[in-house]
């Protein structure tokens, strides 16, 4: 007779078990689907083919000058003078003319880092890009500990 009890004790143990797990796997999925659901919701829209790029990105030209700390009125194009956005893993190089173009930068203000060869780096904070192009004119002091600013 004890035997007969303690296996219908285990088998009714046995049997809350499994709808216990059975109504916590239902109630895991039930959260499951209703996540599924709300991520699907909350997925954008695509931009229409007319709105596509508007105004989400400009070009930025940027004129490098070195300027000697004695002769300050004598400004020379910076070839090849090293310009990227900080943050970036892209850099571009200067041309001749001390002129390197960046393409394809998301509006808003960027950092930009220039390093010319036997001056210090040149960090220009919170310059505006919007779209279309733009030039701008930076000056540095080809020194050590040269400064650098906007024209």
């Amino acid at each position: 007779m004890k035997t007969t009890t303690i296996g219908r004790r285990r088998g009714v143990m046995f049997c809350a078990a499994v709808l216990i797990a059975a109504g916590g796997s239902m109630a895991v999925s039930g959260v499951a689907a209703a996540q599924r659901d709300a991520s699907v919701e909350e997925i954008p829209k695509p931009a229409k083919p007319a709105d596509a790029g508007k105004g989400k990105h400009g070009t930025l030209t940027v004129g490098v000058l070195v300027i000697d700390p004695d002769k300050k009125s004598e400004r020379l194009p910076a070839a090849d003078a090293v310009v990227r956005i900080e943050g970036s893993e892209e850099w571009y190089r200067t041309d001749d003319k001390g002129r390197a173009k960046l393409s394809e930068i998301p509006a808003g203000k960027v950092t930009l880092q220039i390093k010319v060869i036997g001056a210090a780096i040149c960090r220009l904070r919170d310059v505006p890009v919007a779209a279309g192009d733009q030039l701008l004119s930076v000056l540095i002091e080809k020194a050590q500990e040269g400064n650098c600013w906007r024209e």
